[in-house]
């Protein structure tokens, strides 16, 4: 009565805490690592600690593995212990608890750690040990840290511990909590009927139509002498088995499944440690009923004082536990340890660097899915989650309040919520990449809550900075924060912010395939950007191009439109103004023709540009990448291009929304030297160098990546 009572507290007491996060009124913590969880519904026997060395020998030939268990029972299981390092054992059983030390003493190069604060143990091993996956040893009902895979094993010979809860059963949990589990592992299935154990897997199904069902068994690999390294097979006896298991019988079954005559079941509670005396008792009452020999397990022998010696025959029986659907099993493992990336940017130009990043993470074998907040997403070519942003503006305006004004009337409102609403449901991932400006940080940690890594590719000392306010809270939200220059990143380093600089992701976004464009210089290139207004803005290149044409007939001219407009469009406009258009072989897709004015349409950015002396240019993105590359850039005096020169400095150059005056420019900086020379030097110095991207991968496959 009083343990049926019992049960009844603890049930409620369970429920609730459970309760508590699956509402997420209690939150779980993140790390940046791979976290496995190996647990059960029951109090012990379903096999975790061969389980734990099962999966732990196979992933550590491909991953950094460490594991993290409590300590059950151990002097550290209220604190912090380092039991291996991996190559050390440095805690004893005491202090380290059996199963901690026996997965220890078990596994070479791979670190185990115990306590009960599992978050500050898994930090320790990812910081220090450089740790990429974390093995959680009996973690289901640890619900402090989040896990990408929760494995559940469940005992063939005892499924459900009685069918009660603690203290009447052997039921940590509810059956209805294996609806959390994404792996069922049925262990030791070969010691049940198959009868049985096709009802077994009816009833998991029915809990978990989700989580694969998998069996398990174990294989003995022989018979060790207690303490020592000989090895042999035995079989017949008589024999005396000895355990403290959770589930003894399973033991004792799996050893006359072997061909041993156990005559006599010395049974103790689970991790319970003996005594020299009480050893010596059992080997009495084993001689007294005619035993040859004693056999006991791994787990038992390390809960056994090393001085004892015995005077009959003590063997410990060696096994592996094993997948028998092996081949399922690993796939859906590598499933959950593939590292998934969600990478945000709200920009044309942000988006060049994207799609750059996504192919550089997809070759890495990340899984990669892209959330832009402006435009369609076709650009990339991973899974596009964000719904679509086509406004007037070609984005969020930061200049013009007339085209926010257009902007808001268009659904502007309307569309960030459903962005918002749409990036709430987005999980699931391992990783948040920010590639933008401040608004993006603050969109993504609102809806998330989640630690974002920052490329601030929109702000730099150069223009005003950061505010205060924004340093303060990059210093709290950002795993990283990535500038586009080094006085940046140390400007927020100085407010606490972990900003570093790796190289410019702008110029890294930049393809340089090697093409040869077969046209000599000099070459102007023509960027008339990714918005809506480059439309408009086209007959003012086109008459600046006619116009240098007649001044200087040696010039070659590349218009690059970008990957958001319609050459169609192009095509049609260019017409309209007296233009001929003709195909031409690639590089090229088209030429258009007037007078003696020839113009080369190619959508090679990055080669064009590296094959062009001098850039005219009404691009955001493309701009500095030209400037970056040494190329003096021309373009018009506006708001927006104003905050560009800000930028450039003196690689770029401001003339008025004038065919003439634009051409007289380009004509002065193709005929004087000193100018070019001092344009193009101090577009790389502003622009700095590529390398951003390569260093952030290395740094997500767990690397370490030079701090600068």
């Amino acid at each position: 009565m009083v343990k049926t009572a019992l049960s009844k507290v603890y049930s409620l007491a369970s429920r609730a805490y459970h309760f508590l996060y699956d509402v997420q009124l209690f939150s779980a913590e993140k790390l940046p690592a791979k976290v496995i969880s190996v647990g059960n519904i029951t109090s012990g026997g379903t096999g975790k600690t061969p389980f734990v060395l099962y999966l732990a020998r196979r992933l550590s030939s491909r991953y950094r593995v460490a594991i993290l268990s409590r300590g059950y029972k151990g002097r550290r299981e209220d604190s912090f212990g380092l039991v291996s390092d991996g190559k050390k054992i440095l805690l004893n059983v005491l202090e380290a608890g059996d199963e901690a030390y026996l997965l220890a003493k078990s596994l070479k190069g791979i670190p185990v750690l115990v306590g009960k604060d599992r978050v500050f143990s898994g930090s320790f091993a990812i910081s220090f040990l450089k740790s990429q996956v974390l093995i959680l040893d009996d973690g289901f009902q640890y619900r402090s840290l989040q896990r990408n895979l929760d494995i559940v094993l469940v005992d063939a010979t005892d499924p459900f511990g009685g069918g009660k809860l603690l203290p009447a059963g052997f039921l940590r949990e509810g059956p209805e909590a294996l609806r959390r589990a994404d792996i069922i592992v049925i262990t030791k299935s070969s010691l049940v009927s198959s009868s049985f154990l096709r009802e077994l897997k009816e009833g998991l199904r029915f809990l978990n139509s989700r989580a694969p069902i998998f069996t398990a068994d174990y294989r003995s690999t022989g018979f060790r002498e207690l303490f020592g390294f000989r090895k042999l097979w035995l079989e017949g006896g008589p024999a005396c088995a000895l355990c403290g298991l959770g589930n003894p019988d399973s033991f004792i079954r799996h050893l006359e499944k072997l061909g041993i005559n156990v005559v006599l079941a010395k049974v103790f509670p689970d991790h319970h440690r003996y005594s020299e005396e009480e050893l010596k008792e059992i080997e009495r009452e084993a001689l007294s009923v005619g035993a040859r020999f004693v056999i006991t397990t791994s787990k038992d022998e390390v809960n056994m004082p090393t001085s004892f010696k015995p005077s009959i025959p003590f063997w410990v029986n060696e096994v592996d536990l094993e997948v028998n659907e092996s081949e399922s099993f690993w796939r859906e493992v590598e499933r959950a340890l593939t590292c998934r990336v969600l990478v945000l940017s709200n920009g044309h130009g942000e988006d060049a660097i994207a799609v750059k990043l996504c192919k550089m993470l997809e070759s890495e074998g990340f899984k990669v899915f892209a959330f832009p907040l402006v435009g369609d997403g076709k650009v990339f070519s991973v899974p596009v989650l964000s719904p679509p942003a086509i406004l007037p503006s070609g984005g969020i305006v930061k200049y013009y309040l007339s085209d926010l004004i257009k902007d808001i009337k268009a659904g502007l409102l309307k569309v960030l919520w459903r962005q918002f609403k749409a990036l709430r449901r987005q999980k699931e991932f391992d990783r948040y990449i920010c590639i933008g400006d401040f608004f993006l940080v603050a969109f993504t940690r609102l809806a998330l809550k989640v630690k974002p890594i920052f490329l601030g590719v929109a702000k730099t000392v150069y223009l005003s900075g950061y505010f205060s306010f924004e340093r303060r809270l990059l210093r709290r939200w950002c795993e990283l924060v990535l500038t586009r220059d080094p006085e940046t990143a140390e400007s927020l380093r100085k407010s606490g912010v972990k900003a570093y600089y790796w190289g410019n992701p702008i110029m890294d976004a930049l393809d340089i395939r090697g093409i040869s464009l077969p046209l000599s210089s000099p070459i102007v290139a023509i960027l008339p950007g990714s918005r809506e207004r480059a439309y408009d803005d086209l007959p003012l290149l086109l008459e600046t191009v006619r116009l240098l044409s007649e001044s200087n007939g040696r010039v070659n001219f590349i218009l690059i439109p970008a990957s958001s407009l319609k050459l169609e469009r192009v095509k049609e406009i260019a017409l309209s103004k007296g233009w001929q258009f003709t195909e031409e072989n690639p590089p090229f897709c088209g030429v258009l023709r007037k007078g003696d004015a020839k113009i080369f349409l190619t959508t090679e950015l990055g080669d064009a540009l590296s094959s062009s002396t001098v850039v005219l240019g009404l691009a955001g993105t493309a701009n500095q990448q030209a400037a970056g590359l040494g190329k003096p850039i021309v373009s018009i005096d506006e708001k927006g291009k104003r905050v560009q020169k800000k930028l450039l400095g003196n690689a770029e150059v401001l003339v008025p929304y004038d065919p003439k005056a634009l051409k007289d420019m380009l004509y002065n900086i193709l005929k004087d030297k000193d100018l070019y020379k001092k344009m193009s030097s101090e577009g790389k110095r502003r622009m700095g160098s590529r390398g951003a991207l390569d260093r952030l991968v290395q740094y997500l496959k767990g690397e370490r990546v030079m701090e600068s």
